[in-house]
């Protein structure tokens, strides 16, 4: 009879991962990207893994490869489209939910188990990441195996290969996103906690793990020119503006009526219960599932301190690493006060999820009014090589490239002489994506005699209404008497 009930429960928990699989692949569909995302997929498109490293390095940007290279490596195999390249974060949440079904289960059991494939796999935050074309489903992961790694490391400290493991998960952890250092941080506080009054002997180990990713990461931050933000200059991130409401908005918000203050509520009463309950756990479990339960918090305020030294903007989804670890420490501990209180939090991670994917789809597949057509009207008008200017934020050239690889995108405002470009291009093919009512300077049309046709109104990935455009044909005629 165990044997059998074992099985039913292995069954419903790789059902349940297959079924929330299922679920993050019909929002994979979605044939628009923001700007991270677009910023992915070029960094990505028709590169090296040499040449990855090489641009993030020429362009002084805050990025780290890793995540770039295996989602290079992954578009190798299954194609550079955006279908392939969401299918790569849903790999990410998979493998989270793996350890759910695996490792989690061996150590705390069936019901953990299933409440963290909901959480981790539907929540809010988590089913936003599982399809976005960037590296936080695969950071979730990466983070929430070294917890795991570190507290099978309390538990047997003799067990080289683990210490091997969590060594390199630092370093891939480090080098997919650089605020990862946070998570990592708070983790390495309690396996030192834990070490240093029975285990001394594997404190050197534990600076070796967490050492030798340093060294590296170091290195690429000065290549990299990231520590120039330091003194640069405010943002407006301080330590002051960092906002609660927009963390738990963040980890909790759905759409539906009060679904935050519930989320905080469920919060508090875990937070609460932990304290309440202590007797249940033994004491390095106890201290565990704390610092997972405010590892996220922490980071979020550390890290918003370090953030407001420079000039780089921080928001709650850059400390997301380590929201794998909040839902774990909640899956641990709402079964451990009593059947009701865990099967409300069953019924709560299922409303949330079902919120959730309703939220998703809608900013999915309704943010794109006018792809298709204006897809068509590209294919129709548009020639490889022609020329397109455009008065959007200049960041936009890079979101319309990842749809017309084939043009030129030149923003208004970059451009030092107009008229130079403008006359180059005289008699040749050059387009018009007017997203304001803004012209050429008087000074411009003064030289040149240019009109534009205005063939109608399209836009890609809708962000704000600010990817929306009308497209010119423009004609210019030359210089003026």
């Amino acid at each position: 009879m165990a044997r059998d009930k074992k099985g039913w429960e292995r069954l419903l928990l790789w059902s349940t991962l297959l079924l929330i699989t299922g679920i993050l692949v019909t929002l994979c569909f979605d044939q628009g990207v923001d700007l991270d995302e677009a910023y992915s997929y070029t960094t990505v498109r028709g590169n090296t893994l040499f040449g990855i490293s090489r641009d993030i390095l020429a362009a002084n940007d805050t990025d780290v490869p890793l995540y770039y290279s295996a989602l290079f490596l992954w578009t190798r195999v299954f194609g550079e489209t955006f279908l392939a390249c969401r299918l790569f974060s849903v790999a990410g949440t998979v493998a989270t939910m793996i350890l759910g079904v695996t490792v989690i289960r061996r150590i705390w059991g069936t019901g953990t188990s299933f409440l963290f494939l909901l959480l981790v796999g539907l929540t809010p935050a988590m089913i936003h990441v599982g399809v976005n074309i960037r590296m936080y489903s695969w950071t979730v992961f990466l983070v929430t195996l070294c917890a795991l790694e570190m507290y099978l490391i309390v538990r047997e400290p003799e067990r080289r290969g683990m210490w091997a493991a969590l060594c390199l998960t630092t370093f891939a952890g480090l080098f997919s996103h650089y605020f990862t250092a946070f998570p990592f941080l708070f983790l390495y506080l309690w396996l030192f906690g834990e070490l240093l009054p029975r285990r001394r002997r594997e404190i050197g180990k534990l600076f070796l793990c967490g050492g030798l990713p340093l060294i590296p990461t170091a290195l690429w931050f000065a290549a990299s020119g990231i520590l120039r933000f330091a003194g640069e200059g405010s943002s407006g991130t301080t330590g002051e503006s960092m906002d609660p409401a927009a963390f738990f908005r963040f980890l909790f918000f759905t759409g539906l009526e009060d679904s935050v203050a519930i989320g905080v509520g469920i919060f508090l009463l875990v937070l609460s219960a932990l304290f309440l309950f202590q007797r249940r756990y033994e004491k390095p479990e106890w201290r565990f599932v704390l610092f997972c339960l405010l590892n996220m918090a922490c980071s979020y305020v550390a890290a918003g301190m370090a953030a407001s030294l420079g000039s780089h903007f921080f928001i709650p989804r850059h400390v997301m690493h380590g929201v794998g670890l909040l839902w774990l420490a909640m899956a641990i501990i709402l079964p451990r006060i009593n059947p009701r209180v865990y099967g409300f939090g069953v019924l709560f991670a299922a409303v949330m999820a079902c919120a959730s994917y309703r939220k998703e789809y809608a900013l999915s597949y309704d943010t794109v009014p006018y792809l298709e057509d204006t897809m068509a009207f590209a294919a129709e008008n548009f020639q490889a090589g022609d020329l397109v200017i455009y008065n959007a934020d200049p960041r936009f050239g890079m979101l319309y490239s990842c749809y017309l690889p084939e043009l030129t995108f030149v923003c208004l405002w970059e451009l030092e002489d107009p008229a130079a470009l403008l006359r180059e291009n005289m008699g040749g093919r050059v387009w018009f994506f007017q997203s304001r009512p803004d012209w050429f300077s008087p000074e411009t049309t003064g030289q040149l005699v240019i009109t534009g046709e205005n063939m109608g109104h399209y836009g890609f990935q809708i962000m704000d209404g600010s990817t929306e455009f009308d497209v010119l044909r423009l004609a210019i005629r030359g210089v003026t008497e």
